[in-house]
């Protein structure tokens, strides 16, 4: 049986209590006969970038709250910023142009090259970029 993954958001202010919406979830669950990974279950609290000294408790105390994770590809930081994800972007990026060396050593033509690089790099910035560009600061986009 494949193996499904939800997220669950929930807006800062809510008539509804963060501990009765996960209720509603193993409810949910428990409905859809499904099982619900408490050992894989985590937390993110997203705050405001300047927020001075925010902490928010575990809404439950067994679930590991965590200050960054990875979503649909973008890492998504409590702080909104974009550190992780660019630093992560440009890893993949710098391995991708080792392969680019790697296959113009073996003799691979110009034009070919410049396909793959669209390919495996630029496609790779630009395909979410409308999702999370508008969180990069200068320093980011000059990188």
């Amino acid at each position: 049986m494949p193996m499904t993954q939800y997220t669950v958001l929930v807006p800062e202010h809510s008539d509804v209590d963060l501990a009765d919406e996960f209720a509603h979830v193993k409810v949910w669950v428990s409905i859809n006969r499904l099982k619900l990974n408490f050992d894989k279950t985590k937390e993110i609290a997203f705050s405001r970038p300047r927020a001075q000294d925010f902490h928010m408790p575990p809404m439950i105390d067994d679930i590991e709250q965590l200050n960054c994770c990875k979503l649909l590809g973008v890492i998504f930081q409590h702080n909104l910023k974009m550190d992780s994800h660019v630093l992560y972007i440009m890893s993949q990026c710098a391995q991708r142009m080792y392969l680019l060396k790697l296959l113009r050593q073996q003799g691979m033509p110009p034009g070919h090259l410049s396909v793959v690089a669209r390919s495996i790099i630029v496609s790779r910035i630009l395909d979410v970029l409308p999702a999370w560009g508008g969180f990069l600061s200068a320093d980011h986009i000059n990188k």
